[in-house]
């Protein structure tokens, strides 16, 4: 048996044999699971208790109740299962195919856009100082092969909550571990081991699990950013299944994700904006661990990569701009709402800048406002200004007109590209200035952006018009059509464009 030890989900696994009595895999010294109610990390004895989901262990050492010292400790004496992958199931591309495998309950993956490569750098020159980021490396990994966009559609298959399903076959799906990496550890159901490459998992009692007649569709609770990069196509792509008659709206039922995780408003309005009217069921509230569906759904973007965007999710998201008159607005997205994790140490000095340059700069807490008061606000915006985040994400209700400055800290550079490529396929400006971050990788600290680089990169956006249709209507047809896209760093005191 095996114990899965996790301080927090982005830590590494430290993975400890019971019955061997060692560690096989993870940084821990020694680990000693004494009894159901204590273990002993590295000579720190930690009090065990058992959460209401199964087999997860909360571990907190003794005497103390900060977070920080907590483990989450998944014994795991069910059963495991190898990963499978999403592309074992045969891909298909045409409506005939679809309808006989569905006819035939043939597990398959639909490809509804075929993967193609892409170009971001064309024609763009860029500069940077910073020791911390490799212009070279970064400019390499971001000429790539999109990702095929599609839907596995499963028969039969179980789903723990919410989103790692096991097909018919009893195979796990591999694309959304990682997800389900983040999400199933708060609920105990299963967990999947990075380190063994296996799943380890327990179906609940008949009062946990459900059973559903019908066509399932799963979202993933996801943040405002990655909902709108990952839920949304995958509403569109069930558009397009009911479209091709594939299905009918009648018979699915979608999966919703926690109010905590997206606004729930943020779900209707992408229904109503797509003219869908689905079923829903949230496993949370019915206190859910797994559930079947006769079909489910699962669409690719369950598991997007960073720079593995798509003109499918650049056309589901194109649906929810607002395309309002008389944009005219220059807003600062400020962090202070999230403890300025990520944010800028200098902001007031940047805002002061800004309106002494003439700029009128509003500054907004995105977080703040209700998901309508965001959507109207940025529908208003001709220039977004802001640290990287969800809530740049709102520029995309600005459409063509609205122009993007992001400020990147060397600390995020695993997503630097996030937005560059989005607003890209958006047909959108955008500008990026390169900050040294004062802590490490992923550190999240607040950094310092040089105010004199921000006015004028807001400058050159704000006077260098908009995207043409023309450029629009070649990007539409070409990936790698250069989208006025630009990047500014400090190089001798200048500011320097490619």
């Amino acid at each position: 048996m095996y114990a899965l030890f996790y301080r927090n989900v982005t830590d590494p696994e430290i993975v400890y044999d019971i019955d061997d009595n060692k560690i096989i895999y993870g940084n821990a010294r020694k680990i000693k699971v004494v009894s159901e109610k204590k273990c002993i990390i590295d000579g720190l004895p930690y009090s065990l208790a058992i959460t209401p989901r199964w087999q997860t262990l909360v571990g907190r050492a003794n005497g103390r109740d900060d977070v920080a010292s907590n483990y989450r400790i998944f014994c795991a004496d069910y059963a495991s299962s190898d990963f499978q992958s999403v592309r074992d199931a045969p891909w298909l591309e045409t409506n005939d195919d679809a309808e006989l495998a569905i006819h035939n309950q043939t597990d398959f993956f639909l490809v509804l856009e075929k993967s193609e490569f892409c170009d971001h750098f064309s024609g763009t020159q860029y500069y940077n100082t910073s020791p911390s980021f490799d212009l070279a490396v970064y400019e390499k990994r971001a000429k790539f092969f999109t990702d095929p966009f599609g839907v596995l559609v499963a028969f039969g298959a179980t789903t723990f909550a919410p989103n790692l399903m096991q097909t018919r076959a009893g195979k796990f799906i591999s694309d959304p571990l990682t997800l389900a990496h983040w999400t199933t550890l708060q609920v105990g159901s299963l967990l999947c081991s990075h380190a063994l490459g296996k799943v380890f998992y327990g179906l609940p009692d008949s009062d946990h699990f459900k059973r559903f007649s019908g066509v399932g569709l799963l979202l993933a609770p996801l943040n405002y950013g990655h909902w709108h990069a990952q839920n949304m196509p995958a509403l569109f792509a069930l558009k397009q299944l009911l479209e091709r008659g594939l299905f009918s709206e009648e018979e699915v039922t979608v999966v919703t994700t926690r109010p905590e995780a997206a606004n729930i408003d943020l779900l209707d309005h992408c229904l109503r904006r797509l003219q869908l009217k689905p079923k829903f069921f949230d496993p949370a509230k019915g206190d859910i661990g797994a559930f079947s569906f006769d079909c489910t759904l699962l669409p690719s973007s369950s598991s997007c990569g960073v720079f593995h965007w798509s003109r499918f999710l650049a056309r589901s998201l194109s649906l929810l701009r607002e395309g309002v008159e008389g944009q005219d607005r220059v807003l600062f997205i400020s962090r202070t709402d999230a403890g300025n994790s990520r944010g800028l140490s200098n902001e007031e000095e940047i805002l002061a800048a800004l309106a002494a340059a003439g700029i009128p700069v509003e500054r907004v807490a995105a977080a703040e406002l209700s998901y309508a008061e965001q959507r109207a606000r940025f529908a208003q915006a001709r220039l977004v200004i802001g640290s990287h985040g969800s809530g740049l994400t709102n520029a995309l209700y600005g459409g063509p007109q609205c122009a993007v400055l992001e400020l990147i800290s060397d600390a995020v550079d695993g997503n630097r590209g996030w937005y560059h490529n989005l607003y890209r396929l958006l047909g959108q400006r955008y500008a990026a200035i390169n900050c040294p971050s004062p802590g490490p990788a992923w550190s999240r600290a607040a950094f310092r952006a040089e105010p004199g680089l921000v006015v004028t990169a807001a400058k050159e956006l704000l006077s260098s018009g908009t995207v043409s249709e023309h450029q629009r209507a070649r990007h539409g047809a070409k990936a790698d059509t250069a989208m006025g896209h630009i990047t500014i760093t400090a190089v001798g005191g200048q500011a320097k464009w490619g």
